[in-house]
């Protein structure tokens, strides 16, 4: 038990660390994800966050010189093409396994999820106005 403590309290300052990289919108997910969900998820959240930032990067859909800077209308862009593409990226360059790309999908499907569905700009409407 003391041991798992430690380890949560390690991945708790670890993402802490990390957070700061990710986008505000991002950062503000893990926030409110922070009761429900372990450290280690949302450690791992933020990494799949990263990878997924960085393909948006490099396949040129967005103009952001910085994942922190990727911003909320580049996602509300994103087609179901582009969706595909990044599922063949981590089946394909990245050799993710069936389960490995479903965990990676979902974590940003429940970001997506909170973005359109929970999250609300200063005037009660979605931060993100088209989800896939």
């Amino acid at each position: 038990m003391i041991l798992l403590n430690i380890i949560k309290a390690a991945d708790y300052k670890l993402l802490k660390e990390k957070l700061p990289a990710l986008p505000w919108y991002m950062q503000q997910y893990i926030e409110h994800k922070l009761p429900d969900l372990s450290p280690s998820t949302l450690l791992e959240y933020t990494r799949d966050y990263m990878r997924f930032l960085h393909w948006l990067m490099a396949e040129g859909l967005t103009l952001a010189s910085s994942p922190s800077l990727v911003s909320l209308l580049d996602l509300e862009r994103l087609t179901m093409a582009n969706i595909d593409s990044y599922k063949l990226f981590l089946q394909l360059q990245l050799n993710n396994g069936l389960s490995t790309r479903e965990r990676k999908l979902a974590s940003l499907k429940s970001l997506f999820h909170y973005l359109s569905q929970v999250a609300e700009d200063e005037e009660q409407y979605p931060l993100l106005k088209r989800n896939y």
